[in-house]
């Protein structure tokens, strides 16, 4: 992740304990996207991404694809 930081200049955002069961990767690519480095790295490993401004979200996988987040309930009066 640090060297796609440091050629990108795009910062991460994630859960630590989300990370813990990916394996590390190694790979060289030339003249590709962020897009499709992001999708390279996180094949077949347990998060997904989400690519927004200038962050990178890394998520949690699930059966589904994506892990949804619920909102607490709002009680309105």
């Amino acid at each position: 992740m640090e060297d796609i930081k440091t050629q990108t200049g795009y910062n991460f955002f994630y859960v630590k304990s989300h990370l813990k069961d990916v394996k590390p990767v190694t790979f060289s690519v030339v003249n590709a996207s962020l897009q499709e480095v992001m999708e390279l790295l996180c094949k077949e490993q347990p998060v997904t991404f989400e690519i927004k401004d200038r962050v990178i979200i890394l998520k949690k996988r699930t059966a589904a694809g994506v892990q949804i987040y619920a909102l607490p309930p709002v009680r309105v009066s």
